[in-house]
């Protein structure tokens, strides 16, 4: 069909757009567009009852109150979502459906189209039911950041020596400065119950690199890791059998999430790398446990307290808790109750002198933080491991 410019200059919203009209279109098709957009003031509400039983109509018409010969009707929406509840079908007639102009709202333009449009008629509910999973299946979902993972984030990329880090440690420790640091837990806990991912693993299901088989020598996460998964998931504790565990999987992200960004508006891609080192099964008291494993020149045991505080903030929101349910986490005897809660886990090796010193002041902060002062820790307990020997011994 030919078409030519109206008017270079049609309005809409404070935006610009070209009108074409066709050459057997009427020119007061025209003339109601630019009332439309261009010379009316502001719409006032009006009530068809005819046409629109029960809805506040905007209308151009002073005092309209039903839908004549001589209207036309605009629509305005997206091709293949416009649609008539199914109870107005017997209202349209021929000469209605003769008179509607659809605005076709795309991505980065609008298309007036006047012709004889048939109206489509749907069941609102499933309309609605539709319209909401497409939304669900668009929309991303916002990971929280809470001062938990800042404080730990920083601790990181502030690259604070050792000496730095002890300070900060021997500071919480002084008079009743932990209470704080509880205070941080408690507040990210809150900040993070927002977040709702219920259905979606915390484990991705690609292949996982195997582990080494034959002698280790402890010198890297994964050497230890490898240890683990040797000694058939089942592992000892020398001096302590009350802490034997079952190992059940390594590098776990709290957060893990597709199609997600941080409330900062990064993007959430980064979601699924690295968090924590493993976790496993106390299978004195069948509790849960998160683990940090922490070699030579890697990070401290103060700055391993705070990691594994910020996973456990993001584990054990209501939300979390039945996602960890849901995905079967920690296998299918995972019980939540008011008395539940989680071990941390600290495996240390080849420690410096300056991080045994902070090692001590670390032990003294997680004598604070268990229960009953933050009830969802049921012990923070830190292991030594022998590099040559491999043994697993409490300290």
């Amino acid at each position: 069909m030919q078409t030519e410019l109206i008017n270079p200059d049609f309005i809409h919203d404070g935006k610009y757009f070209n009108c074409y009209g066709t050459y057997n279109q009427p020119k007061y098709i025209i003339d109601y567009l630019m009332k439309l957009t261009c010379k009316a003031k502001s719409p006032i509400p009006a009530i068809i009852p005819g046409f629109f039983p029960k809805t506040d109509a905007r209308s151009l018409y002073i005092g309209k109150t039903r839908f004549e010969r001589g209207d036309l009707m605009v629509i305005i929406g997206k091709k293949g979502e416009v649609a008539f509840a199914e109870h107005l079908k017997d209202r349209f007639t021929a000469d209605i459906e003769k008179r509607i102009l659809f605005v076709e709202i795309e991505e980065n333009n609008v298309n007036w189209n006047f012709k004889n449009m048939k109206p489509e008629f749907a069941n609102f509910e499933i309309l609605n039911n539709k319209l909401e999973r497409k939304m669900k299946s668009s929309t991303k979902l916002i990971i929280p950041t809470t001062k938990l993972r800042n404080f730990y984030t920083s601790l990181s990329e502030l690259r604070l020596r050792t000496e730095t880090q002890l300070c900060i440690a021997e500071d919480i420790n002084r008079n009743d400065n932990y209470n704080q640091l509880i205070t941080f837990y408690e507040e990210s806990r809150r900040h993070f119950e927002k977040y709702d991912n219920k259905s979606e693993k915390f484990l991705s299901e690609a292949p996982r690199k195997k582990s080494f088989q034959g002698k280790i020598s402890i010198t890297r996460t994964q050497d230890v890791i490898s240890l683990f998964e040797n000694s058939n998931n089942l592992i000892t504790i020398e001096n302590d059998s009350n802490y034997n565990f079952e190992y059940i999987a390594r590098e776990v992200s709290t957060i893990r999430t597709t199609k997600a960004e941080f409330d900062t508006g990064e993007s959430g891609k980064s979601s699924g790398l690295g968090g924590i080192d493993f976790i496993g099964w106390n299978q004195t008291k069948n509790l849960p446990i998160i683990g940090e494993i922490k070699l030579g020149n890697d990070k401290n045991p103060f700055y391993a307290i705070i990691q594994l505080l910020t996973y456990l903030s993001e584990l054990t929101t209501p939300n979390q808790i039945q996602r960890i349910i849901n995905t079967e986490l920690f296998g299918k005897n995972f019980l939540v109750n008011k008395e539940s809660s989680f071990y941390l886990y600290l495996v240390l090796s080849d420690l410096s002198i300056k991080q045994n010193e902070i090692l001590k002041a670390a032990k003294d902060i997680a004598q604070h933080l268990k229960k009953p002062n933050i009830s969802d820790i049921e012990e923070i307990v830190f292991f030594k491991i022998d590099p040559n020997s491999n043994v697993i011994s409490k300290t």
